[in-house]
């Protein structure tokens, strides 16, 4: 009995250990010249990772997120992209309206450009 529980306990550890890989799961514009990379990444891949690019200049990392809980929303306004980070409040329906803001970044395409960022 101690020798399954000590294979168990090593085989979650070594499962913990590993490294998830990404795997591409969508790409939508943003304006021209710019979109959303999403990967599938976590044990199960139940989570979504997203990246800010324009292919050749910068790629920006926006964070990660559990698509069943929270979204990743960009908005671009003149030379400014606006990208906010929402969540579902427990028990409220699942309308974009009704989401709380987690947190917001802002990002000047100039400079994104000029610092030549790729994450």
């Amino acid at each position: 009995m101690k020798i399954i529980v000590k294979i168990l306990l090593a085989s979650f550890v070594w499962l913990g250990c590993q490294k998830s890989k990404k795997k591409f799961h969508s790409s939508y514009k943003i304006g021209k010249g710019y979109h959303i990379e999403s990967y599938n990444v976590g044990l199960m891949n139940n989570l979504l990772l997203e990246y800010l690019t324009d292919s050749s200049t910068f790629r920006i990392y926006l964070g990660t997120y559990d698509d069943e809980n929270e979204i990743i929303h960009c908005k671009l306004k003149g030379d400014t992209i606006y990208v906010e980070k929402k969540g579902y409040k427990d028990g409220a329906s699942k309308e974009f309206e009704q989401m709380t803001t987690k947190q917001i970044q802002i990002y000047s395409i100039k400079k994104l450009k000029s610092k030549n960022i790729f994450e």
